[in-house]
Order: C-alpha cells, then sequence, then structure tokens
C-alpha cells in the first residue's frame, strides 16, 4: 500500500487514511480498474441533500406539510407554490440540484404537499437530526428515492410529528452505518405498529434513549422482535408511555421496568 495522495491505474496506491475508509466502508467506492497488481479505486459521491432543519423556508412551513415524497424524474411539479435549493455541499456538483417544491395538497386547510426532485435518487446527509420534525400534521412519508446508507445519526429524525401514520416505505433503509436512534419516533402518537423497521440493521446503534416514547398508539411493537440489538445500547425510557413494547429474541432474559427502559440481562 502507498503512501501517497496519487491514483496510479491498477495499483494499490493511495493513503493510509483512504485504505481505512475504503475497508470500512468499501459501499462508498466503486472499483474503476481491476488487474492482477492491484485495483484502483475513487470515492464516490453522492448526490445529497441538506439536513432540512438548518434551512429557515423548510422551518416556516414544516408545521403545513401534510405529505412529502422524493422524484429522481427531474421534472418540477405544475403549479407548485414554493421552491428552494436543499442541495448540501457536500454533493457530488456533476449530478445536478435537489429541489423542494410544496404543492397545495387540496384539502383546502392552508396545507401542502412538500415534493424533493432531483435527476437522480437522492441521499440523506450522515447527521439527520432534527431532519423531520416537528412536522405536526404529516400524515405520509414515503421514501422512495431517498437512501439513508450514509446516515449515521438519526435522532429525533421524526420527533413530535405526532399525526405520521404510513411509514412502510421506510422497510428498504439501509440502516447498516446508523449509531444513535435517540428520541426518533418520540410523540409520534399515531403510529400503530412499526412492521416497517423490522428489517434494519441496528447492530451498531448504542444509543435508543426514548426512541419511541409516547407512541400512544403503538398497540403492536412485536415487528422488531428480531433486531440484532447491541447489548452495550441504552435502552433507557425506548418505550416510555407506549402501550406496548417488543420482545428482544436476541436477549430472551430481557426485562422492561414500568418507565420503558429494556435490560438485556446477559
Amino acid at each position: 500500500m502507498g503512501t501517497t495522495n496519487d491514483w496510479i491505474m491498477g495499483r494499490e496506491v493511495f493513503t493510509t487514511e483512504e485504505w481505512n475508509s475504503f475497508q470500512t466502508n468499501p459501499l462508498s467506492f466503486k472499483v474503476k480498474v481491476e488487474s492482477n497488481e492491484g485495483i484502483w479505486v475513487e470515492q464516490e459521491k453522492f448526490l445529497t441533500m441538506k439536513n432540512l432543519n438548518n434551512i429557515t423556508e423548510w422551518t416556516n412551513i414544516r408545521a403545513n406539510i401534510t405529505s412529502i415524497e422524493f422524484h429522481k424524474d427531474g421534472i418540477a411539479p405544475a403549479n407548485y407554490v414554493t421552491s428552494f435549493d436543499i442541495t448540501d455541499e457536500t454533493s457530488d456538483p456533476d449530478k445536478g440540484n435537489i429541489t423542494l417544491y410544496t404543492v397545495d395538497d387540496g384539502l383546502g386547510t392552508n396545507t401542502y404537499k412538500a415534493i424533493v426532485i432531483a435527476n437522480g435518487t437522492i441521499y440523506a446527509p450522515e447527521n439527520c437530526i432534527f431532519i423531520f420534525s416537528s412536522m405536526t400534521k404529516l400524515v405520509t412519508f414515503n421514501s422512495e428515492n431517498f437512501k439513508v446508507d450514509n446516515v449515521t445519526i438519526m435522532s429525533m429524525m421524526f420527533y413530535n410529528c405526532k399525526n405520521l401514520i404510513e411509514i412502510s416505505s421506510l422497510i428498504n433503509w439501509n440502516t447498516s452505518n446508523v449509531t444513535m436512534i435517540s428520541n426518533m419516533f418520540y410523540l409520534c402518537s399515531n403510529i400503530t405498529n412499526i412492521n416497517a423497521l423490522k428489517k434494519w440493521n441496528v447492530s451498531n446503534v448504542t444509543n435508543m434513549v426514548q426512541s419511541f416514547r409516547e407512541c400512544n398508539n403503538l398497540q403492536d411493537a412485536s415487528g422488531i422482535n428480531n433486531w440484532d440489538i447491541n447489548a452495550n445500547a441504552n435502552f433507557n425510557s425506548m418505550f416510555a408511555g407506549t402501550p406496548s413494547h417488543p420482545e428482544f429474541t436476541k436477549f430472551p432474559n430481557g426485562t422492561w421496568s414500568r418507565d420503558g427502559t429494556f435490560s438485556p440481562n446477559v
């Protein structure tokens, strides 16, 4: 392995930092050339959106959004009301911009659909803290064409989305890099089951504090019974104020306290 910043076709010549990154997250690289002497790789850039919580135009309207969806056809919706750029500075400039449009949802209540448009699949930023929080009228979240492969922090992601019901599209999320989901669905009081999360890889998550707290209508949490949870994770008040909780099969001797805290009892 070389120690130069140069990329040499057909040879493994890159910095130690780049090599370590490639080893731990090979999906973030693309193989360019293979040969008997090695491989030439370059880090792939994604079409990445900003964290919406940091955008003033968004925080001013999010409480009036009833649905959000992501399109990769690059076509702006007809009769949109507002639009603004949400392209992250880390995004690949060759892949164009990401634009968020609002469209009247037809309910006659001064509420809107949010439609995110780009020419390609849209990737979430690494830190998604508060990104869709306090969308108090949000009912449907359609994450087709929205990838979370690079996300490490999902804390408060849907915090206080108290009317959110439709989350079935979350079933295809690749959460293998996520380390924190604390308060993620806190106060999502209309979710009735979490079957959409059953395939999530949570083996690297170390903070699950209050992640489903006050989900008042969550009558069935069995969808995540088979989560590959980390015994060293913090489960404090994970299901506090929620009428059900999972039975984690990985730790059959685990117990739940009255405040919704799980103890693996390894």
